[in-house]
């Protein structure tokens, strides 16, 4: 078959399909024009409309939990249960002053001497801004509140308390150890 022979079926093809195609006339929807009314009458009748517009109204979507977190909120957060009373761990409230100790991480002091007899045990840390600072049992030190639980011989042992991704309540315990005595 020729390439003349292959265009001339395919313009025969092309024709049945449209004209089988197009068998269905859907009639085009009609507007019918309005009848023109007394001015009273249309009057009432335009505010009856605008009345019945005013009530119908969409149906508001509302979302419904269900169980699900809360995609706005952050998953590291600062605020303690409501068991806790609502305290902050990290941030401090504007009435609570941060003592100097409360200004650096508890890996940034060094432990230069400790204090065991009669009284208290007491040790002395220096901050990295080069002061010295006393420690005893229950003063708070470090950025995430922690505070001091033991004074030993060797070491001072510190709490802190932190909140994980999934909100409970966790217990870390730090050390700030004495450094060998060197030369001897």
């Amino acid at each position: 078959m020729s390439s003349f022979g292959i265009f001339i079926l395919g313009i025969v093809v092309s024709l049945a399909l449209v004209l089988f195609g197009c068998d269905e006339k859907t009639a085009a929807p009609t507007v019918a024009a309005p009848a023109k009314k007394s001015g009273a009458v249309a009057a009432k009748s335009v505010l009856a409309a605008k009345e019945k517009a005013e009530v119908v109204e969409p149906a508001k979507y509302v979302y419904e939990p269900g169980g699900r977190r809360d995609p706005f909120e952050p998953l590291v957060s600062d605020k303690l249960p409501p068991a806790n009373g609502g305290k902050s761990l990290t941030n401090v409230a504007p009435e609570e002053q941060l003592t100097p100790l409360q200004q650096f991480e508890i890996s940034q002091f060094r432990l230069i001497g400790v204090i065991i007899g009669k009284g208290k045990p007491t040790a002395m840390v220096v901050a990295p801004d080069g002061k010295a600072y006393v420690l005893q049992k229950g003063v708070k030190i470090g950025k995430n509140n922690g505070v001091v639980k033991t004074i030993t011989s060797s070491a001072v042992s510190i709490e802190e308390l932190y909140q994980d991704l999934s909100g409970e309540m966790l217990k870390n315990e730090l050390e700030i150890k004495l450094p060998k005595r060197e030369g001897a």
